[in-house]
């Protein structure tokens, strides 16, 4: 039974993942392990800041949320949008100058989903224009926050220098994957596990809450096992999808529901788990 969920749990946590793009260093929230998952808002790009473009070599922008750009290099192409894909170069490091990812070294642009990156490159790249090399000083909250990343401390603010390379346009809305994902998926209705307790049941009760215990057990077990034939029918459906067909607010939208699912027949096993049952009479 043990082995048997955990590998149930492993096909939970692939399938919650189908759709997750990005980089090592700048992996989607909902893309990480299920402890490490947040949700994550893009954030906002206020209209009067466009006004600053085009951008000038040397200028520094201090943006309200914390985050500070300095100008390297002003390009003058196309901002891109929260929906979009963007090609970049970029090095990060810490500020001890510590270099802990690097595109430069592989020696190859790195392809993102602008919404499905660390607040910090979410919020600048919609700034950007296409052609621009920005340095970024990303402070811990609008990076990792306190979490330890592999190469990054926890409360680390960030420094990357960053290249716009190129913008590819989002796809437009697959309404087969928002039918996949339409049905919400829900939460077992088996109650709660019943318990003897001899100051407040009888002996004579017992033979009624074994019947009660076992019929949890049955609908718990049948929930768990509905789930993960629910997971392998969406996932079935979805692996028929390329993910480049589909925009990154559906990408994380996905990412969400089936993390959310596993997260409900997760908690459905530990119960079963732990589970004491009816001592006998």
């Amino acid at each position: 039974m043990a082995l048997a969920i955990l590998e149930n749990r492993k096909r939970a946590a692939h399938l919650g993942r189908l759709f997750c793009v990005g980089a090592v260093a700048l992996s989607l929230a909902a893309c990480g392990s299920e402890e490490n998952a947040q949700e994550s808002e893009t954030p906002a790009v206020e209209a009067e800041v466009m006004t600053d473009s085009p951008y000038e070599v040397g200028q520094i922008i201090n943006r309200p949320s914390g985050l500070q750009i300095e100008v390297l290099v002003a390009g003058d192409g196309p901002m891109p949008g929260a929906d979009d894909e963007v090609l970049v170069d970029y090095e990060g490091r810490l500020t001890n100058g510590e270099i802990f990812d690097s595109s430069y070294s592989r020696g190859k642009a790195s392809g993102f989903a602008v919404g499905g990156l660390i607040s910090g490159w979410t919020e600048a790249l919609q700034l950007m224009p296409t052609g621009s090399k920005w340095r970024l000083t990303i402070p811990p909250e609008l990076a990792y926050g306190d979490r330890d990343i592999p190469r990054i401390p926890a409360n680390s603010t960030l420094i990357f220098d960053m290249e716009l390379i190129d913008i590819v346009k989002a796809p437009e809305f697959n309404q087969v994957v928002a039918d996949v994902i339409a049905e919400p998926f829900a939460n077992h209705d088996c109650g709660v596990a019943p318990s003897y307790d001899p100051e407040v049941n009888s002996r004579a009760e017992l033979p009624v809450l074994h019947a009660d215990g076992n019929a949890w057990q049955d609908c718990m077990n049948a929930y768990i096992k509905s789930g993960y034939e629910n997971f392998e029918m969406r996932s079935g459906a979805l692996s028929q999808i390329s993910p480049n067909d589909v925009p990154n607010s559906q990408r994380i939208a996905v990412n969400e529901y089936f993390s959310s699912a596993a997260l409900f027949v997760q908690q459905a096993e530990k119960d079963l788990e732990d589970y004491k049952g009816i001592p006998a009479r």
